[in-house]
């Protein structure tokens, strides 16, 4: 039998080497692909994404469309006496609290991260903001104004601090609340006899009533983004009803409220499971909050 010779040996080790040299190629060039797979999504994310269709089911809701928005595109510019400037926000990691704050004789909105010092003013002028609700993106704040003679709905850039008109009719629009996809926007409105509860897409291209009798106030979207609860009057008393957006047949369903209380700002749980409210005895003012 033939013994192995050392050239041979040596041969065989050259091949090893090569094969573990190969191997080690083409893992690298597995990393670089995923590298710049995971680069390309990266900037696919991070570009304009081109605008989705209205949801048809949001589409179908319409009862009516008094009252046409005539949005505008461009930042509000504030009279003469409004010199102010606010500052910009910032990120924090304990988020920032938006609010309404009355000061020198009027309400504006106000950020707050919690440990700074003090809050910062956003808005300023001889008229009232009110009604915050910060977009699921944080980077917008939907809020009520009447600084150009009419209580209207505005967005307010965080960045950039512009601000754009959303609604521009001669009645009343506040309490605004934002569907979980941020293209939609909820509120109260007092067009004619009664308060309705209306939703606006944000572009300012459709506007839709919800349908509901009485006296309805006070929209939350749910983060599901399938229902809205509000307060209504419709049977004499304020209760708190669930509008079903996918089911036209039973859009309306009543929650439990007691005859000597008022029902006010229902909010859903985080997982849409719950539905907390605020409560008032009738009698004697007595408040609480109600889940």
């Amino acid at each position: 039998m033939n013994q192995p010779t050392a050239e041979s040996d040596r041969q065989a080790s050259d091949k090893g080497a090569l094969g573990r040299a190969w191997r080690f190629r083409a893992f690298l060039l597995v990393v670089l692909a995923g590298v710049a797979a995971l680069g390309f999504l990266g900037l696919r994310l991070g570009l304009p994404r081109q605008a989705q269709p209205l949801d048809p089911t949001l589409a179908a809701l319409a009862t009516g469309l008094r009252n046409t928005v005539t949005p505008s595109g461009t930042t509000t510019n504030p009279p003469p006496s409004a010199t102010f400037t606010p500052a910009a926000t910032r990120s924090a990691i304990l988020g920032t609290v938006i609010y309404a704050g009355r000061f020198n004789g009027y309400t504006h909105l106000w950020a707050l991260v919690p440990g700074d010092p003090r809050p910062v003013q956003l808005s300023r002028g001889e008229w009232d903001d009110r009604d915050p609700a910060v977009s699921p993106d944080g980077t917008q704040v939907a809020f009520a104004s009447h600084r150009d003679g009419n209580w209207d709905l505005y967005l307010l850039d965080l960045h950039s601090l512009a601000i754009r008109r959303l609604t521009d009719t001669p009645g009343y629009e506040g309490h605004p609340t934002w569907s979980p996809d941020g293209r939609w926007i909820a509120y109260e409105a007092l067009a004619g006899a009664d308060f309705d509860i209306w939703i606006l897409a944000v572009d300012g291209s459709q506007r839709l009533q919800l349908g509901h009798p009485g006296d309805d106030t006070s929209p939350a979207w749910d983060p599901h983004g399938r229902r809205i609860a509000f307060v209504s009057s419709a049977e004499g008393i304020s209760d708190v009803f669930l509008a079903n957006l996918d089911d036209p047949s039973n859009r309306f369903i009543k929650l439990a409220a007691s005859e000597a209380e008022v029902v006010q700002d229902p909010a859903f749980s985080p997982d849409g499971g719950r539905l907390a409210y605020s409560m008032r005895d009738a009698t004697d003012g007595a408040g609480s909050i109600q889940v």
